[in-house]
């Protein structure tokens, strides 16, 4: 993808800590693409239904597909993010997370494929090429 640079998430889940350290010190906004709808989803929403923005079609997003939930970066969004690996959004209701700050979607992923993808230039992406030497 241009403009972005692709990590292969760890095993150890090094590189998604680091990651998401970043993003919870750093984004405004979180965002999700759906990957299908049910109870898991509407309690899903139901529980951060304070945090909503927008639930659309999202045409700028990196990786898009279908319908996506965009929420303010908010305590509870926080809590789960800090607390769970990169596999939790394998086939669950959202997966692809994304993280923006100031409308520029700075870490983008593809969940089931482990993919990261940093925004060249960005401290999280400099922080990453730094620390693994690339």
């Amino acid at each position: 993808m241009e403009g972005y640079d692709l990590y292969i998430n760890d095993k150890s889940g090094t590189i998604w800590g680091l990651v998401k350290a970043y993003a919870l010190r750093n984004a405004d906004h979180i965002e999700f693409n759906i990957l299908y709808e049910g109870r898991q989803l509407d309690e899903f929403i139901l529980k951060n239904r304070d945090s909503l923005v927008e639930r659309g079609k999202k045409k700028n997003k990196l990786f898009r597909s279908g319908e996506y939930l965009r929420f303010l970066f908010s305590d509870n969004l926080k809590s789960l993010i800090e607390n769970i690996d990169f596999g939790y959004f394998k086939n669950y209701c959202v997966e692809d997370v994304s993280f923006y700050t100031d409308e520029c979607e700075i870490i983008s992923t593809i969940t089931h494929e482990d993919q990261i993808y940093l925004k060249k230039g960005s401290a999280i992406n400099s922080l990453i090429r730094t620390k693994y030497q690339l």
